[in-house]
């Protein structure tokens, strides 16, 4: 679960930074951890991706977009199964330009603050709330963390305008995120919001032998399926970014 904003007004982008996962069987449990540098934000120069959904698509995706030809013969899937969980777990997608803060794409699972922001993840409605009294991205998505136990960690942000950004100056893999959360990740009782460090937690029980995290910003809403009409939106937009940019010198950031 995540909190992902952007905002039209202030031309700016913001993200929590917490990858998270509930524990096989016990739905109360969320493990997570935070600030690990496998950001949710992504940029290349005269466009940018906001990102939310499983890791692994996620990672995909990001690798796609920040190769420096992009490769339409090779696109990465918005969508996989998860062995073990009821649902699969899908990847969500924003694409802005950066020069206007047009959304060229944004999934349809999002709340609208009128024409100013939009705001998708599990914690979008108090980050909407939050906005509405502030105006500010970045405070709405530390107040969401506030509430939403899956949104943590650092805000990250991309300011279209001045083009400063918080990105990690080396993007971690997810295979890193992973290793951190071995070494550093919480298990949170979403409840009791009582906290244990998962390596003390480690061999107590079946749910706890994760072995290989799956790490994933999940969307807050189950069963979301890619439709073929959303398939062909995305791939139009991602067409409009490639003549855009064979058009236009790039930003730098």
């Amino acid at each position: 679960m995540t909190t992902n904003v952007i905002c039209r007004m202030q031309k700016m982008l913001a993200s929590d930074s917490r990858w998270s996962f509930a524990l096989p069987g016990s739905p109360n449990l969320l493990a997570y951890v935070d600030d690990t540098g496998f950001d949710k934000l992504a940029i290349r120069g005269n466009h940018a991706m906001v990102f939310a959904g499983d890791g692994l698509l996620v990672e995909k995706w990001k690798q796609w977009f920040t190769q420096p030809a992009l490769d339409f013969e090779h696109l990465p899937a918005v969508e996989r199964e998860i062995e073990g969980y009821l649902e699969p777990e899908p990847v969500l997608i924003s694409l802005i330009r950066t020069s206007s803060c047009e959304i060229l794409y944004e999934t349809e699972d999002f709340l609208a603050h009128g024409e100013s922001a939009t705001f998708a993840g599990s914690g979008a409605s108090f980050a909407m709330s939050c906005y509405a009294e502030n105006g500010c991205c970045k405070t709405a998505v530390a107040t969401a963390g506030k509430h939403d136990p899956a949104t943590g960690g650092e805000t990250k942000f991309i300011d279209l305008s001045t083009r400063q950004h918080n990105l990690s100056q080396i993007s971690a893999s997810l295979r890193e995120a992973t290793q951190a959360f071995m070494e550093r990740g919480i298990v949170m009782d979403i409840t009791t919001k009582e906290k244990t460090a998962f390596r003390e937690l480690i061999g107590t029980s079946p749910a706890m032998d994760v072995g290989d995290a799956r790490l994933s910003a999940p969307i807050g809403k189950s069963g979301h399926r890619w439709t073929e009409h959303e398939k062909g939106k995305l791939f139009a937009a991602l067409q409009d970014m490639k003549r855009y940019e064979e058009q236009q010198p790039p930003i730098t950031y």
